[in-house]
């Protein structure tokens, strides 16, 4: 049980992760095109 708990716990932070990096390039673009 806590075996499994660990995995789905390393796969929550990996998710975490590659959806802030998606976060900071959205951000990045709508950024670039409020400034022009």
């Amino acid at each position: 049980m806590p075996n499994s708990l660990k995995q789905t716990n390393k796969a929550a932070i990996k998710f975490n992760k590659s959806s802030l990096l998606y976060f900071i390039k959205y951000f990045q673009i709508i950024f670039i095109s409020l400034k022009l």
